[in-house]
């Protein structure tokens, strides 16, 4: 493998932002893991990416650069890289689960909390009732005039019986808030 990322990707330290895309491009269809079956292709392809996005961000090409001139910065190991991901995902989601606290604690400290606490017990209760009661004017009228009414009311019942199974789910989503 390559010591650096100029190296693995084969272009010079001047490229241009369409010469690394070029290059990345080129070498990410050799060493994808859908098409490439050796047993390091996954490994080397996430190097890939990883120089790809180092080289592509002005900043991170900026602070590699020099740390090349330095001779300190090598390629990251597979397992380097993966745990460094984590991290990043990790800190994402704790800034993601904050922000919802905040969005929560506002939402509780605002005017609307009590008139949409009271709307989280009436409106599924109205929605079932609606529903149901969509199904049943549909199979009257079915029943009393003829059954072709189906086709007719097809799309009515497809909407009566989506709020049946879509109620409990916007249930569950609301319960965060309160």
């Amino acid at each position: 493998m390559s010591t650096n990322y100029y190296d693995l990707l084969e272009i010079p330290r001047t490229a241009t932002v369409q010469q690394i895309r070029k290059a990345y491009r080129s070498k990410a269809k050799v060493y994808h893991p859908d098409v490439n079956m050796q047993s390091n292709a996954h490994m080397h392809f996430l190097i890939l990416t990883q120089a790809y996005e180092t080289l592509m961000d002005p900043n991170k090409r900026h602070i590699y650069d020099m740390a090349l001139i330095s001779n300190s910065e090598h390629l990251l190991t597979y397992e380097q890289w993966k745990e460094i991901e984590k991290r990043k995902q990790k800190e994402d989601e704790e800034i993601a689960y904050a922000d919802f606290l905040k969005r929560k604690e506002a939402f509780q400290q605002s005017v609307y909390f009590k008139p949409a606490r009271i709307a989280f017990y009436i409106v599924p209760m109205l929605s079932y009732l609606f529903s149901i009661s969509i199904l049943l004017f549909c199979a009257w009228i079915m029943w009393s005039y003829h059954p072709v009414f189906f086709f007719v009311f097809l799309p009515v019942l497809c909407l009566s019986v989506y709020l049946i199974f879509a109620t409990p789910k916007w249930l569950n989503e609301a319960k965060k808030y309160f």
